[in-house]
């Protein structure tokens, strides 16, 4: 497949998960929709994008599942790499179970799902009393804060993806 036929098929894949997105958003009665400033545990934030964990918060994390850290790590998250940033660990998405703790490919960043650790059925986060700072910042009511995202990838780096992956392989 050559650069272009690669190019294409992304933007196709993007359009695709887009649209699924949209048509989840109109289903779903988030705090936006419904006109409130408090969480009502809808699971759209956990659909449109599973957060990333700080390195510094993966071993309370860990043990709160009562899992070591690298077994949470080879687990529940994906290594990914956004452009221009270096590599980061995130959760999965229920679903990406067979590539947990591998380089996700390019062509998995638009699967669809909720993050691992939401319940569709009980409508909670699993690891809600020591979930992430980037869970903690989503809010569907207002503008997701950009500064804050980026710091969230600044935090990691190939060395600190090692760290909890030592096989990983670019």
């Amino acid at each position: 497949m050559n650069i272009f036929e690669v190019m294409l098929q992304g933007m196709l894949m993007q359009e695709r998960y887009n649209a699924y997105i949209e048509a989840e958003e109109r289903e779903h009665q988030s705090a936006e929709k419904l006109g409130l400033k408090e969480c009502v545990r809808c699971g759209l934030c956990c659909l449109r994008r599973p957060c990333i964990p700080l390195p510094s918060e993966m071993k309370s994390i860990a043990d709160f599942l009562g899992l070591e850290v690298e077994e949470l790590a080879k687990k529940y998250t994906t290594v990914d790499k956004t452009r221009g940033a270096d590599y980061f660990l995130r959760w999965i998405k229920a679903g990406q179970e067979d590539i947990a703790g591998e380089f996700m490919p390019w062509e998995r960043t638009y699967d669809e799902g909720y993050c691992v650790f939401y319940s569709e059925e009980e409508k909670i986060c699993r690891i809600y009393p020591v979930r992430p700072a980037d869970a903690r910042m989503q809010n569907c009511w207002e503008e997701l804060d950009q500064e804050a995202v980026s710091a969230t990838f600044n935090a990691w780096n190939e060395g600190k993806v090692r760290r909890f992956l030592p096989n990983f392989e670019d």
